[in-house]
């Protein structure tokens, strides 16, 4: 009875073994890899090196061993774990030792607080550990980015978690680094993370400079209501000027010391230098009817021209002045905008955008006139 108590002890103790000055680098994928070394003092000729290190869960063909000395790694002993290394001569020999670990990933959270005129742009990612490992005082690495997975790799997660609690953090904008095609974080300090918690940590907290508000008719083919739209560039003199995750964003304002949740989108990885597009949803005040009010056709040639005069009534309820980007698209083969009572551009060969401005409290009535030419 003894015997067994000792072995379950055993067992428990190669399952939670303890990391240290380790580097884990954390994918959105569900895995993560654990890198360290491993001093070694060899004999020359045939040796034994056992790996207590390496949990008994890793798969044989998630683990990778190499020998900074040359020396040759002539067999790696699995389950059991260990290899069997020969050496030229008496020496000391570092292995590297790399674990692909299943079941542990990392996603982010982005804030949009509006205050006013100001907007704050706040971020945290969530590590969750399904893993079967407990990570103490490892050097953690954030990959983000699509890694190409042969067939069988795909990592499934455990659904049952325990929130960890937050651990202290200095809020700034992160470094991070360009790796073959992929941006990498680097979380400062050591953390641990016990199997089966989440653990929130802070990346980015900043004001944002000359955030752009916009008010677009027509965005997603809504004639009726104009959405919110904001616009910041993402750059250092801006407040930013880092890669952004992909991930959640959530939107609040704060409106007479009320803080008022506004909704929230998902948005793509943001490279540096380009710009992060937040669509916060519809607005209340700003509404529209939209006419086709004649159409005439004629056949030129091989052509038939159809010829269309367009009204579109916007409504402010607001009490300032806006001005609303109406979103049109024209579909035919060659278009032409034969008039316009409102500035315009061209987008591509079928979408044009209108900028209409309305006073407060009044309506503007957009009028066009636009030909478009078919093939008979």
């Amino acid at each position: 009875m003894r015997y067994k108590v000792f072995v379950l002890a055993f067992l428990i103790f190669l399952i939670t073994t303890v990391f240290s000055q380790t580097s884990l680098v954390i994918y959105q994928q569900n895995m993560g890899v654990l890198s360290f070394d491993k001093e070694v003092d060899l004999k020359k000729g045939l040796n034994f090196v056992p790996l207590d290190e390496v949990v008994g869960n890793i798969s044989y063909n998630n683990l990778f061993i190499l020998s900074t000395s040359g020396n040759l790694i002539k067999e790696i002993v699995y389950p059991s774990l260990g290899i069997w290394i020969e050496a030229k001569e008496d020496c000391r020999d570092v292995l590297k030792i790399y674990l692909i670990v299943p079941n542990i990933r990392w996603s982010a959270d982005h804030m949009f607080l509006i205050d006013g005129d100001r907007v704050r742009f706040n971020t945290r990612v969530a590590i969750q550990n399904s893993s079967e490992v407990n990570f103490q005082r490892v050097k953690i690495s954030l990959l983000s980015g699509s890694l190409n997975m042969a067939g069988g790799d795909e990592y499934r997660v455990f659904t049952k978690m325990a929130p960890a609690t937050e651990e202290e953090y200095n809020l700034s904008l992160p470094t991070a680094e360009s790796v073959q095609g992929y941006k990498i974080f680097d979380i400062p300090g050591e953390w641990s993370i016990s199997k089966g918690t989440i653990k929130l940590i802070p990346l980015i907290d900043t004001w944002i400079k000359d955030p752009v508000k916009r008010y677009v008719l027509g965005y997603g083919g809504n004639m009726r209501n104009a959405y919110i739209l904001w616009n910041v560039e993402n750059k250092k003199e801006k407040g930013l000027g880092v890669p952004i995750p992909s991930g959640k964003l959530s939107i609040f304002a704060i409106d007479n010391g009320k803080v008022v949740f506004l909704g929230s989108t998902n948005i793509q990885n943001i490279p540096e230098g380009e710009k992060i597009e937040v669509v916060q949803g519809l607005d209340f005040d700003i509404t529209a009817d939209r006419k086709v009010l004649e159409e005439k056709k004629r056949v030129e040639g091989k052509y038939e021209i159809t010829e269309r005069t367009v009204a579109i009534t916007i409504k402010n309820a607001k009490k300032e002045k806006v001005v609303v980007e109406v979103w049109e698209y024209i579909s035919g083969g060659e278009i032409e905008i034969k008039s316009s009572n409102f500035n315009y551009e061209k987008i591509d060969k079928n979408n044009f955008r209108f900028y209409v401005g309305i006073d407060s409290q009044k309506s503007s009535v957009l009028n066009y006139v636009c030909t478009i030419k078919n093939l008979k």
